[in-house]
């Protein structure tokens, strides 16, 4: 599973959800549905990433984290 690290990072720079909101131009809703820690990514739009990107200055991979499935045990 994909999760979001953008809790962290905000965290680490000291922004607030609403900060980012207006300055990427994102809509806060957005925002704060990618901001809450270890929330799964469940889609997201090249441009919505683009905008999270150039207005923190970070990469992709710096705002996202992949996580293995827990696999059931077999019996």
């Amino acid at each position: 599973m994909v999760v979001w690290r953008l809790a962290e990072h905000l965290q680490g720079i000291t922004w607030t959800r609403y900060r980012l909101s207006k300055a990427s131009g994102l809509d806060p809703m957005v925002v704060h549905r990618a901001a809450r820690k270890g929330a799964p990514v469940r889609r997201i739009s090249g441009a919505t990433l683009n905008a999270l990107c150039t207005t923190l200055g970070v990469q992709p991979g710096d705002l996202l984290a992949y996580l293995p499935d827990k696999k059931p045990k077999r019996r």
